[in-house]
């Protein structure tokens, strides 16, 4: 995560130097993947921090990549297919 990234307002009680994206590991983008009962899917991120790694490097990044190969994936047409249970 880049500069201006910060924890929520909980995780911190003042403002200190080594707070944003560049310097404090609390400051992450969590997604999830999994598929669904008849064909479905489900992609999601946990954090506006993904939002806004987007355009890092002139859109030229991994959480850009991740996020096209999502999207061509679920505009794929052929179905999802559930993982067998273990």
């Amino acid at each position: 995560m880049g500069a201006g990234a910060l924890p929520t307002p909980e995780e911190f009680r003042t403002v200190v130097d080594g707070l944003d994206g560049t310097q404090n590991a609390l400051v992450r983008a969590d997604m999830v993947f999994f598929e669904t009962a008849h064909g479905g899917a489900v992609f999601a991120t946990g954090s506006i921090t993904y939002g806004m790694s987007l355009g890092h490097n002139n859109y030229d990044n991994n959480i850009s990549t991740i996020t096209l190969n999502v999207v061509n994936r679920f505009l794929d047409p052929r179905p999802f297919v559930m993982p067998a249970e273990a």
